[in-house]
């Protein structure tokens, strides 16, 4: 399971504004789901789930996932929360495993990647 913000789109129909996106980053996303068997977790909720501030919207956060995530799970589903002060929505993973209800909200911080630690701590789990 993938969950969180992949900075790139699936497609054209994941972008408003007045540029065009980029073909190349598009095709290695689709590319990289295809080559590892990845499902998309339909998103309720807002449909573009990042913007620049401006004229730009994208739908850059996500959920993706194998088959056996699929099959292990008897409901699975991801949504948007209320945006405050970032310039994407939040995403909230809900599903459930053997009767046991797991609800989790992810945020990354790439400068957590600069701690010597950081692939340690990720290890231990």
């Amino acid at each position: 399971m993938f969950f969180g913000d992949f900075n790139v789109i699936l497609g054209a129909h994941e972008h408003q504004g007045s540029t065009t996106p980029a073909r190349p980053p598009v095709i290695d996303f689709q590319n990289w789901t295809d080559v590892n068997d990845l499902l998309h977790i339909p998103t309720k909720g807002a449909e573009l789930t990042w913007n620049n501030g401006r004229h730009t919207k994208r739908r850059l956060d996500r959920a993706v996932c194998n088959q056996l995530w699929i099959d292990t799970c008897t409901s699975i589903s991801c949504s948007t929360l209320a945006k405050q002060r970032s310039d994407h929505y939040p995403l909230l993973l809900d599903l459930t495993v053997n009767s046991t209800q797991i609800a989790s909200y992810f945020k990354f911080v790439k400068m957590w990647t600069l701690n010597n630690d950081c692939k340690d701590i990720i290890a231990s789990f």
